[in-house]
């Protein structure tokens, strides 16, 4: 039986530069599709062939940067029942990492209000089953993977650094100081934490994927994997999906070896919403005002 025809790359959606590196890197997607698929920070996404999602640079990176994502996705595979990215394709010289696409769309807060009553109780178990699982595999387990581990120390310097290289005479000196002044209650609750478990490191909604047609529920996003308090992947839900966040942790099944969850996610709450400032006058993807309306917002400020 002759195979299906395969439809060609899009040259006007693809740029020619990054379609020569996949191909040279992957000849089994030279002549796929290719859709746009998002952008991060620091790299575009690409859905290929309907299959492959393809997270392509766009400034050079550490090798090891995509080599330690993937052998950190191949170990939480082992552990987790639910639905996580499986590796199809790294380049030889570990700059182009693929995986397999997992169906559905990201989920945003307006598809969020639009869930079901079952709808939003399945997110919510598959999510507390995420957290329950990835936050019991053994912290040795990562030992060979060179795990971030997230010390109260390391945030408050960069915060530190952050202000007076990058916010002072930026932002008026109001908000420098409340971001200053927030520092110490920080870096305690890190350091003060009961558990240090293996974390998602940037969880949201939109690492969450869900599909209207079959129900699943999986989850994306694992680059910034690390060490640190389980509270820390509550962070971002406690601010844009509290009631989410609260149907997790009664879900959460360490919720009783990791104290009040959600009082210190509500810290890292505002460390997002600070740290988002200095991200924004150092290139990404969004502008200082809207940064800054953020953290006047998290931080009770308007």
């Amino acid at each position: 039986m002759c195979s299906p025809a395969r439809e060609p790359l899009v040259p006007d959606v693809l740029p020619a530069d990054q379609a020569a590196r996949i191909r040279e890197a992957f000849p089994d997607l030279d002549g796929v599709s290719a859709e746009f698929a998002g952008a991060g920070w620091d790299h575009d996404a690409w859905l290929l062939g309907h299959e492959t999602l393809l997270r392509v640079p766009r400034h050079p990176v550490d090798p090891g940067y995509f080599t330690r994502e993937a052998a950190f996705l191949d170990l939480l595979g082992r552990h987790t029942t639910v639905n996580v990215p499986e590796v199809s394709h790294l380049s030889a010289d570990a700059s182009l990492l693929g995986y397999r696409a997992l169906p559905g769309s990201t989920l945003t807060d307006a598809g969020l209000a639009t869930l079901s009553t079952d709808q939003f109780e399945r997110v919510a178990e598959h999510v507390a089953t995420l957290f329950s699982e990835m936050h019991a595999i053994p912290a040795e387990e990562t030992g060979h993977l060179d795990p971030i581990v997230r010390r109260g120390i390391d945030h408050v310097e960069w915060l530190q650094n952050g202000i007076e290289q990058q916010l002072r005479g930026v932002i008026p000196d109001r908000d420098c100081d409340a971001f200053e002044q927030f520092l110490p209650e920080l870096g305690e609750t890190i350091d003060t934490a009961p558990l240090q478990v293996v974390l998602h490191g940037d969880f949201g909604l939109d690492a969450v994927v869900t599909d209207d047609q079959t129900g699943q529920v999986g989850f994306i996003d694992f680059s910034d994997w690390a060490i640190g308090d389980p509270a820390m992947d509550f962070g971002g839900l406690t601010w844009s999906a509290p009631e989410l966040a609260e149907a997790v942790l009664d879900r959460y099944r360490l919720k009783t070896a990791a104290g009040d969850v959600l009082a210190r996610a509500r810290v890292y709450n505002k460390m997002i919403a600070a740290g988002l400032m200095i991200h924004a006058q150092i290139g990404a993807d969004i502008s200082i005002e809207d940064a800054r309306a953020d953290f006047l917002r998290r931080f009770g400020l308007v």
